[in-house]
This record gives C-alpha cells, structure tokens and sequence, in this order.
C-alpha cells in the first residue's frame, strides 16, 4: 500500500530529525563497522586472494564486477571516514515492521526496535528500506532474474521521508 509506504518513510524521517540534534559520535557502535564498504570489500577481496576452499574460480565473473565497482562501492564509507558526510544517529533496521501503526487511520506511531542504533550516515537508513521494501522479490531470492525494483514503492518512501528530514538534511 503506497500510503503506508509513504507513512513509512515519514515515521522514519521524523525520527531522525527529532534525533538530527544529538551528537552521533557519543554513541556506542552496537555493530562496528556495519555499514563500513570499503572494510567489508577489503575482507571479500583478502578471502578471494587466499581462497582457502577453492571456490573463487567458480564465482569469478562476479569477482570481477565487484572489482570493477569496487572504489565507487566504497566512496560513500570513504567520505564518512573522512568527515565529508555528517555523522548521524541512525536507526539501521528500517522496514515497515519496525513501525507501529495506528489500527484504524494506518497513520505511524512510533518507529521501534532500537537495539540497532547508533551513529552512521542516513544514506543507510534510507537505502536499507528501499533495498527490502522496494524488491518485488525476497532478499534471498536465488532466482536473481525474478529481482526488480518497484519505482512505487521508491516514490511512495521518498516522498514521505522528505517530508520529514528535510529540514535537517544538507
């Protein structure tokens, strides 16, 4: 339902802008390094290198896409290290079911599950939602022909979610 979507999105942004004030750095990192790329490429690519169980050559023709996005994969991770994208306190599970909703008006109450908070950067928020959400098919979908981005579902979230964090985002 696009309007729950778009409820969604705004739950999500207006949590962030009721928390945009406090410092994200004076937070505890639950899962270190959870939205850190470039590390976690740098990991994929040590494991590729030593390929204990010799199974690289199996998956070589994605080794080598991944290679060849690897340095704008990790731009994002590389600008937040280096102070250029604001740290911020980020919710880090963002999906309808960590929103509760009013029964009757389907209006938002108040987003939940918190054990994942902590500082990172909202494109991760923001991208983690539309990454489940917007997938006409199960993360875990074997069958990667069958993937395909709903645009609905990205227009329905965005829309909400500006109409909340706009105002503290830069």
């Amino acid at each position: 339902d696009p309007a729950v979507i778009a409820a969604t999105g705004e739950a999500f942004g207006h949590f962030q802008m009721q928390l945009a004030g406090l410092d994200g750095s004076s937070l505890h990192e639950t899962i270190p390094d959870f939205h850190n790329t470039k590390k976690r490429l740098d990991t994929l690519f040590s494991h590729v290198a030593e390929d204990p169980c010799g199974r690289a050559a199996e998956v070589q023709k994605e080794i080598d896409y991944i290679a060849s996005v690897r340095e704008k994969a990790a731009e994002l991770s590389v600008q937040f290290a280096n102070g250029e994208i604001p740290k911020r306190v980020t919710h880090n599970d963002t999906k309808c079911n960590n929103v509760l909703f009013d029964r009757k008006t389907k209006e938002p109450i108040v987003v939940i599950d918190l054990d994942t908070i902590m500082p990172s950067f909202i494109f991760s928020d923001y991208g983690d939602f539309l990454r489940t959400a917007a997938n006409k098919v199960a993360e875990d979908c074997p069958e990667i022909d069958k993937v395909e981005f709903d645009v609905e579902i990205f227009k329905a979230f965005t829309k909400g979610y500006l109409e909340s964090a706009s105002s503290f985002l830069t």
